[in-house]
């Protein structure tokens, strides 16, 4: 329906939090539910809570979270995998903070 309606969807695969992990580090490990990404997460943020104000944490880190996310979207690529399901971990929130970014 977003195609249809010309809308970019910003998917992430398992959640959201997978964009906050590419701020600190790159992996492709597979991540199958929110809880292995918080897991992780709370390793570079010990007081992460979701619907919690990260902002000031993260932007530092955003142009690194860009370059991983890039780079985990080429590595998807490779593996010939191009459904958002078959792309664990991934992100495309990048593109919107691009995007964003070039409106400032």
């Amino acid at each position: 329906m977003a195609n249809k309606s010309n809308i970019i969807a910003c998917i992430s695969n398992p959640c959201f939090e997978v964009w906050f992990l590419l701020h600190f580090s790159y992996s492709t490990r597979c991540l199958n539910v929110f809880e292995d990404v918080k897991m992780e997460l709370l390793k570079y943020m010990p007081d992460y809570e979701k619907n919690k104000d990260v902002y000031h944490k993260l932007q530092p880190y955003q142009d690194k979270a860009i370059m991983n996310a890039k780079k985990l979207e080429s590595h998807h690529k490779n593996e010939g995998k191009t459904k958002v399901r078959d792309c664990n971990p991934s992100t495309r929130v990048h593109e919107l903070v691009e995007y964003l970014d070039k409106l400032t």
